[in-house]
């Protein structure tokens, strides 16, 4: 399951990335706390399926699909 699978107001559990999302963007998110076993939470789903707003602690981030997608989730 992906990150952009999650509802809005659910909580998940990073549990890595996709195998085609290149290194150097699993680097940065890396560095902005998207890390494996990060518990995260999805506040907000677009309603035009352009982005997703996701909170990692007392970070808040907005995603574009094609990112979500490549972080995967599970629970």
């Amino acid at each position: 399951m992906s990150l952009w699978d999650l509802s809005e107001n659910q909580f998940a559990t990073i549990s890595g990335f996709a195998d085609h999302f290149s290194a150097p963007y699993q680097q940065r998110l890396k560095e902005l706390g998207f890390e494996k076993n990060q518990d995260i939470y999805c506040l907000r789903k677009s309603r035009l399926q352009a982005a997703c707003t996701y909170q990692i602690g007392d970070s808040v981030f907005s995603l574009a699909k094609d990112v979500a997608q490549s972080v995967i989730i599970k629970g």
